[in-house]
């Protein structure tokens, strides 16, 4: 019994060197890497955009994971989708197997949208235009070319002022419209019409009492 303990006491001792070599030479595992592979730096208010990462070695066992620098700006899942839920910047982080890299990504307004883009108008006759982008706490403004024919208040509601032509630039997060606004004279024209009738039936009254006049004139000479 006692031979056979030194026996595999013996085994167990040149074994330890020969264990240690296949452990010094094993081969290192190389280092998982991970990078983003973005194409847009920028995401419109509202949008869902998935995000594009490099994952090395791809056979590595495990799940990329992903943060928001500021969730009131940007919003990322699970799965690398973000969200655009507020004005400004906001990083986001991808981790994997150690590794990590950051990408700064940017949330701007939505594009502005105009429902009519032309008005014919008579005058003294008013308008709306009706401008939208998102998020609505984004400012918008309106200029005439022509104030003389149309002026434009700050809510966009126009008023024909003159014959003539008119365009109304909308411009909001540095993105601008344009509204082209005609103005015909029907008013004008009409109370022109109305005023020369007028006339004529005062002169036409007139004419007549001139003609009673004389008449009774020529019966009393007679």
């Amino acid at each position: 019994m006692r031979k056979k303990m030194i026996i595999m006491c013996l085994g167990v001792l040149l074994a330890l060197p020969l264990c240690s070599l296949i452990i010094k030479f094993q081969p290192a595992r190389a280092a998982a890497t991970v990078a983003f592979d973005m194409g847009v730096t920028e995401i419109r208010y509202g949008d869902s955009v998935p995000l594009q990462v490099i994952c090395e070695p791809e056979d590595v066992n495990g799940t990329a994971q992903f943060t928001s620098g500021n969730p009131d700006i940007l919003r990322v899942n699970y799965d690398g989708t973000v969200t655009a839920m507020g004005l400004g910047e906001a990083d986001i982080t991808v981790t994997y197997q150690g590794a990590a890299d950051t990408t700064r990504l940017t949330v701007v307004p939505s594009g502005l949208i105009i429902e009519k883009t032309e008005f014919v108008l008579s005058l003294s006759t008013t308008a709306q235009i009706e401008a939208y982008i998102f998020p609505s706490s984004v400012a918008v403004t309106y200029e005439s070319s022509d104030t003389s024919v149309v002026t434009v208040n700050a809510t966009g509601g126009i008023t024909a002022v003159g014959k003539g032509a008119a365009v109304i630039s909308v411009t909001a997060a540095g993105e601008t419209l344009t509204v082209t606004v005609m103005v015909s004279g029907a008013l004008n024209d009409l109370n022109a019409n109305e005023k020369g009738c007028s006339a004529v039936g005062t002169a036409g009254f007139v004419a007549a009492l001139a003609l009673i006049v004389c008449a009774a004139g020529f019966k009393r000479r007679g």
